[in-house]
């Protein structure tokens, strides 16, 4: 408790300016300070009294005094501004000293304050300051003495009072100026002996830093001797091994002893006469570096990168040498895997028929060959020398005239800093033009670029092109005659069969009464064939416009057409057909869409042979794609006749038994697949059967269809 209120005083006294302030004018302002709170005491207290006792006047001027005592400290402590807070408090002093020299004070005893001032002067400024408030003390009395004789003002001391107190102050100063000029001597002793000692102080701390400094260095140097993978020793100028590494260790496995024992470093080398030879060089204060062999504890050799350097003292005499070890073993196999590998790559290059290649453009766009494989003698005919010698002797001499503008084209991609490919011709040295490909892949560092480039032989790929286009041509030739064909002949097919039909129709009428039963049976059978050659007729007609015929892709209400495709087909009564659920919109042909769900759900009608037949339809959706899906409980297919009946014409029950044409799932199939869906089927024989077919979920509707919808939409 003693020590924080001793703590508060210094703080208190001191004005919180801390030690960089002088310490004699620090000094100065811990006395002014300790004065004036004594001051102030005193003030605040006589003030009170004197104002309870009737004495205003006076009791009034000792608080205004004290009250402006406080606020000067006040200032000082957070102005810092010590002169000011100085010269304030020492003229509110003068100011009460010049007013009691007036008024007298108490009882006659205001004088008394006056004999503050020397002290407070020259302690607190110092002698010259000191001397200039005296003087200005001096003035101010003898200045008022005058006024009273005047009979301006009424003194309350005479004016012996006045020369008797102006010699002792006088007497006073000489006493205080002296003690203070002592005391200001004595300062500066101190002041300059607390000088020396910080500057000895901080010499003492640099030694200690840079020792410090010096022993950390050391330390990290010995520490990354300890670890370090290369093998690093020491030995003094007679060849005693004096200290090695734990790398060292590892390497040779001997210790310091069992080296010196062994001979020392020269023993190490595998040709001992090398090792004397280098040791002789390093103790004249030389140095050297090589690879060397060395041997083992275990008489195995290693190779290494040895450094070897003299140590030496501060007169530059060599008294020993420090040896490091790079083991460079595994770094000898890799040169060699890599000489290796850089073989097999040039032989792997040279069993390929392109031609690579490698050029820098420099920040000016100017073309130099960094690479050109030695196989573009065997694409060009010309010899690898000539492409060397000539970046443009392949741009403005090979490329074909016609294709040039092409090729200038990819040079400019590629200053651009632009991945390149382009085809054009090349004329070979035989005068044979073959078309190429030219692929080039481009990176940029520091302005420059560097193209890595193939270019290939595509002749024979440009000759199987052109096969292609040829056969392609024909191909659509042929199906465009095919579709003529297949339309001339079902014309042509139609008219006589319509005439064999209406014929037997007659005869069956006209002479109904005439035939027998089993004519009737060959007339019907007639009548039969002749539907059956007319169904058959528009299957192939209907078959063959698919893929020529252009669909018209719009929103298909599956549900809504499934529905009108069975009251079309108007099933028998034993047979019921159940569409689960709401089927889906889809982008579809709505006529195709019906062929399909014709053909399946008539198939499925067609092929029921059972008292209470049952066809399902349905759809889910996955991702991506609908699937419909198609079930009866008729009679089946066994599995090993899955693929055949998506064949054209293929039947698997007689036409005399049931009627069909053998087209109408091979039309489902074209369709389906034709839309990027597929067609599967599952069936058991007499459990009945289940076609399953997509349709994919992102086909998209004719312009004029999605601007409908759009119009709709808003």
């Amino acid at each position: 408790m003693v020590t924080q209120i001793k703590n508060i005083w210094n703080d208190f006294v001191s004005s919180g300016l801390g030690e960089e302030v002088d310490r004699i004018y620090l000094r100065r302002i811990k006395f002014a300070n300790a004065l004036s709170f004594w001051g102030i005491l005193t003030l605040l207290g006589f003030g009170t009294v004197r104002m309870i006792s009737g004495d205003h006047l006076i009791g009034l001027a000792d608080l205004a005094v004290g009250g402006f005592m406080i606020l000067n400290l006040i200032v000082l402590r957070f102005s810092k501004k010590v002169m000011l807070a100085s010269s304030l408090g020492t003229g509110c002093l003068l100011i009460l000293i010049l007013f009691l020299f007036i008024t007298g004070g108490a009882d006659r005893t205001g004088i008394y304050w006056i004999y503050f001032f020397p002290v407070v002067s020259f302690f607190l400024y110092g002698i010259r300051g000191g001397f200039i408030w005296m003087g200005i003390l001096y003035i101010s009395i003898l200045g008022l003495q005058v006024a009273s004789w005047g009979r301006v003002i009424s003194l309350a001391y005479d004016f012996g009072t006045t020369i008797q107190v102006l010699a002792s102050l006088l007497m006073e100063s000489a006493l205080v100026c002296y003690y203070a000029k002592v005391m200001e001597n004595e300062e500066k002793v101190v002041e300059a002996n607390n000088l020396k000692l910080r500057e000895t102080s901080q010499i003492m701390q640099n030694e200690m830093a840079q020792r410090q400094k010096a022993e950390d260095e050391l330390l990290r140097i010995s520490q990354a001797v300890r670890s370090s993978s290369d093998a690093i020793a020491i030995e003094d100028i007679d060849g005693t091994h004096l200290y090695h590494n734990k790398a060292f260790y590892n390497l040779f496995n001997f210790s310091v002893s069992g080296l010196n024992a062994y001979g020392g470093f020269a023993q190490l080398f595998s040709d001992p006469t090398a090792g004397k030879t280098i040791q002789e060089i390093v103790k004249r204060g030389g140095s050297w570096t090589g690879e060397v062999e060395v041997r083992r504890k275990d008489s195995s050799t290693v190779q290494t990168y040895l450094r070897i350097n003299a140590i030496k003292d501060h007169a530059g005499s060599t008294i020993g040498s420090v040896f490091i070890y790079t083991d460079v073993s595994e770094k000898k196999k890799w040169e060699n895997a890599l000489v290796s590998s850089e073989e097999r790559f040039r032989k792997v290059i040279a069993s390929i028929s392109d031609h690579i290649y490698m050029t820098n453009y420099s920040s000016e766009g100017i073309p130099t060959n960094a690479y050109v494989s030695p196989n573009v003698e065997k694409l060009t005919g010309y010899p690898h020398s000539r492409f060397l010698e000539d970046w443009g002797f392949w741009a403005n001499d090979l490329i074909h005239p016609e294709d040039r503008a092409a090729a200038r084209v990819q040079v400019e991609n590629f200053k651009k800093g632009w991945d390149s490919q382009v085809e054009y011709r090349i004329t070979r040295n035989d005068g044979e033009s073959i078309w190429v490909r030219d692929s080039g892949r481009v990176e940029k560092q520091n302005g420059n670029i560097t193209v890595y480039g193939v270019v290939s032989d595509i002749s024979a790929n440009k000759y199987q092109e052109e096969i292609k286009e040829s056969l392609l041509q024909e191909l659509k030739k042929a199906n465009r005659e095919l579709a003529e064909f297949a339309y001339i002949v079902s014309h042509d097919l139609k008219a006589p069969l319509r005439a064999i039909s209406s014929l037997a129709q007659w005869l069956g009428e006209d002479y109904k009464d005439a035939l027998d039963k089993e004519g009737q049976e060959k007339i019907d059978l007639l009548l039969g064939r002749a539907k059956r050659m007319h169904n058959l007729i528009e299957g192939v007609l209907a078959y063959s416009r698919l893929g020529r015929m252009k669909p018209t892709m719009s929103r298909v209400d599956s549900h809504e057409e499934t529905r009108q495709v069975i009251d079309l087909l108007s099933p028998p009564g034993h047979i019921k057909i159940s569409i689960a659920e709401k089927l889906p919109v889809i982008i579809y042909d709505r006529i195709q869409f019906n062929q399909i769900m014709q053909n399946l759900i008539s198939n499925a009608i067609k092929y029921n042979d059972k008292d209470c037949g049952q066809i399902n339809i349905s759809c889910r959706q996955s991702e991506g794609y609908w699937e419909y899906l198609v079930s009866d409980n008729g009679l089946g297919i066994e599995e090993q006749h899955f693929d055949r009946i998506f064949k054209i014409f293929q039947s698997l029950k007689s036409r005399d038994e049931f009627e069909s044409t053998g087209i109408g799932l091979t039309i489902v199939k074209k369709i389906v697949e034709y839309y990027g869906g597929t067609i599967k089927l599952a069936s058991q024989p007499g459990r009945g059967s289940e076609f399953r077919f997509t349709v994919p979920g992102n086909l998209q509707p004719e312009p004029e269809e999605s601007g409908k919808q759009l119009l709709g939409g808003q």
